[in-house]
């Protein structure tokens, strides 16, 4: 089996949510199939009829559904960020400053760090508190396109071919994170953990593995330029580019057009966007790096919708989840490398299938059913209101081939 349609033939069922996709003159946002790319709403909402636009090119980059529940659209042409209610049907206003021409946009920590590539703080990457509204900070990346939270850090694409790291903690540049090359736009996550690059020139997007190295390199003409990229439930991908939206099946190469054409943008969930914080520190491993855990998904406990991963994981080595509602810090508990960074009574997610070997992509995943969460030897079902930590313990080996474990470090989600 082509290796790009094994590892989307992975997917949780957290990758089945209906997706949205920004779409340009006349300005609107779609709403596709999360499971096939069927278009389902060419007008979920009616940006020109609702903001009583007429005329001209009006580019509306990437639309986010919002802690709150409402979502928000960046303006690349309006060169604001715009609120819409999250049934799509009215229009709530703006927000407090605007970030110039703002294009991706992603959530970290509760808030939201939207690309400009230009506007009054420059080309970078503004940040907004998730609750006021206001702006917080602004980082300047030159050539910048995309945001993607991953690992603890922001992820901004330029169109010169290279990634830049964001600590979102300091709100400083942080380096490289990769280069791979090509006019890059939106980044996506594969369900093992690999990394999504939406390639507007040359036309087609790049897989890169969670340390930013280059994996594979895919060629798609026919969709004339891919700006936006998402992993479908099928085992296809939705592209949308310059001259429509495409389900690709990378094992036949085939992209299926699914809307009338037009020219689109990024692609995002149509679910509430989890948020989620890290938390604790942790050690090296075998590998170099320090492994991470991180979600998707939504705080909603009605949705019964988070997704764990746990990446830069040593290859071929097994690994469980763990949680708890309590935080703590236990250092090299029962010899380990690592540090445990829960307290209180724990739980281990070592059910039938629970217990995963991280491949030779070094990455992990988990699915939670919120209404069977393990608490020490019984099961609860998660309430809103409530916080809960999770991390994940891992096998490893030392020098001399010496059997050792780790730790990644923490993850806190509050649930309402």
């Amino acid at each position: 089996m082509h290796r790009l349609l094994y590892l989307l033939l992975l997917a949780p069922s957290a990758f089945g949510q209906d997706l949205l996709v920004a779409k340009h003159t006349p300005a609107r946002i779609a709403l596709h199939s999360g499971v096939d790319g069927a278009l389902l709403n060419d007008t979920f909402i009616d940006i020109d009829a609702l903001l009583s636009l007429a005329g001209g090119n009006r580019l509306h980059w990437h639309a986010l559904v919002a802690p709150n529940g409402e979502i928000w659209v960046s303006s690349f042409t309006s060169q604001t960020i715009h609120r819409f209610s999250g049934d799509g049907s009215a229009y709530i206003g703006n927000f407090v400053t605007a970030p110039g021409s703002a294009v991706g946009m992603t959530f970290s920590g509760g808030n939201l760090w939207c690309a400009a590539t230009a506007g009054p703080f420059g080309a970078g990457v503004v940040e907004y508190d998730g609750a006021t509204l206001a702006q917080v900070s602004n980082v300047a990346v030159p050539s910048v396109w995309g945001a993607f939270a991953y690992n603890g850090e922001i992820l901004m694409t330029q169109s010169t071919g290279s990634i830049q790291r964001i600590d979102p903690a300091t709100g400083m540049n942080v380096g490289v994170f990769s280069t791979p090359g090509g006019f890059l736009e939106q980044m996506a996550l594969a369900p093992n953990g690999e990394l999504l690059v939406a390639n507007f020139t040359p036309a087609g997007f790049k897989v890169l593995d969670p340390m930013g190295a280059v994996l594979q390199t895919y060629s798609v003409p026919s969709v004339g330029g891919p700006r936006g990229i998402a992993p479908l439930a099928n085992g296809e991908l939705l592209l949308s580019g310059s001259v429509g939206v495409f389900s690709y099946n990378a094992q036949t190469g085939v992209s299926t057009p699914r809307d009338g054409g037009g020219s689109g943008s990024f692609i995002s969930s149509a679910g509430a966007s989890l948020i989620a914080s890290n938390y604790c520190t942790t050690t090296l491993n075998s590998t170099g790096a320090s492994a991470e855990i991180s979600g998707t998904g939504s705080n909603l406990v009605g949705d019964n919708n988070v997704t764990l991963l746990a990446s830069d994981l040593p290859l071929n080595q097994f690994g469980f989840f763990l949680t708890s509602r309590t935080q703590g810090f236990v250092a090299t508990p029962g010899g380990s490398q690592g540090n445990l960074c829960l307290g209180g009574t724990i739980g281990r997610y070592v059910a039938p299938g629970q217990i995963q070997n991280a491949g030779a992509n070094g990455a992990l995943t988990l699915a939670l059913d919120l209404t069977r969460t393990p608490e020490g030897p019984a099961f609860v079902a998660i309430q809103a209101g409530e916080t809960w930590n999770f991390q994940t313990w891992f096998r490893d080996v030392g020098p001399g081939g010496a059997p050792w474990s780790n730790f990644t470090n923490g993850l806190s989600v509050s649930f309402q």
